[in-house]
């Protein structure tokens, strides 16, 4: 390969003439950000169920345990969960509902729900409140017919149970990053410099700091393909090109400083061609989950 790619570089005409087709053709940008929204769904539902069933992570037998649990209390008897054919397939993501929408700032986006089997059933928390006018008494909602009620408590430990399985608030980007506090600009930084709490890159950088950095999912092919995963057969040249996008992208959107990110992806003395590679993909990866969360407000 003689020449990579040349990166995308957009100006303010370009972005507005993009604008310009997106509102002139906006069916044309409903049916191109659907078909990558349906990849989302499905690839989060396969994720999911495959987070769930894992051995590797920890708790699957005592949310096992906790349905066992539950069965028996409304049955009356011991249950076994193995004995229980629906619940083989305990983890599972059966089926699922999707809405797209528009939102008012233009973005296309998807809401999902989830079928999960095993998944704690709870239509209405039991949460005990003082009566108005009459201090000292508590009121308690009549339930519906047929809705399962459940105290606050017992409906927190159900869902800590199933579900801390499957979602986190830890914060990668804040965990391979301990000298961020003080290579992160004083906007950044949370009390002396720490971590906890402290905004995400995008968020401090605001709309106009935005703009002067390349976002991580700007990244070519070529450097996807020759610095995050198997190699390409590049010149010496080449190869130098595609790490030095890679640095440029980083640098302005991970929280990583330049001197770590030049001592971990640089060609180092003793580090193999893979090790760099590893080191790349945890970076981007980090920086990239970081990036496209709205909420990057996460104290981890």
């Amino acid at each position: 390969m003689e020449n990579a790619s040349p990166r995308l570089c957009l100006g303010d005409r370009d972005e507005k003439a993009y604008y310009q087709l997106a509102v002139r053709d906006p069916g044309a940008v409903a049916w191109y950000c659907a078909v990558k929204l349906e990849l989302a769904v499905a690839l989060t539902a396969a994720l999911l169920t495959e987070q769930l069933q894992s051995d590797a992570v920890p708790g699957r037998d005592e949310a096992r345990d906790k349905l066992a649990e539950e069965l028996g209390v409304r049955l009356g008897v011991d249950v076994s969960v193995d004995d229980i054919p629906d619940v083989r397939h305990f983890g599972q993501v059966d089926d699922s509902y999707v809405s797209y929408e528009w939102s008012e700032g233009g973005m296309i986006h998807v809401h999902m729900a989830f079928w999960v089997v095993g998944a704690p059933r709870i239509d209405k928390i039991e949460v005990p409140r003082e009566q108005l006018g009459n201090p000292g008494c508590m009121q308690i909602d009549v339930p519906l017919p047929g809705q399962h009620v459940v105290p606050q408590a017992e409906a927190a430990d159900r869902l800590a149970t199933f579900w801390d399985r499957a979602y986190t608030e830890f914060n990668v980007a804040k965990a391979i990053s301990p000298d961020a506090g003080q290579a992160m600009p004083a906007n950044m930084r949370c009390g002396g410099g720490e971590l906890a709490g402290a905004v995400g890159i995008r968020q401090a950088l605001g709309p106009i700091g935005e703009k002067q950095v390349r976002s991580p999912e700007s990244i070519s092919y070529e450097t996807h393909a020759h610095c995050l995963l198997h190699g390409l057969d590049l010149g010496i040249a080449e190869d130098a090109s595609c790490w030095d996008e890679l640095l440029e992208i980083l640098q302005g959107c991970s929280r990583s400083s330049r001197e770590a990110l030049e001592a971990g992806l640089r060609e180092p003395g003793s580090a193999s061609s893979e090790t760099r590679r590893s080191r790349a993909r945890l970076r981007l990866v980090a920086a990239l989950a970081e990036w496209v969360n709205m909420h990057d407000l996460h104290k981890a």
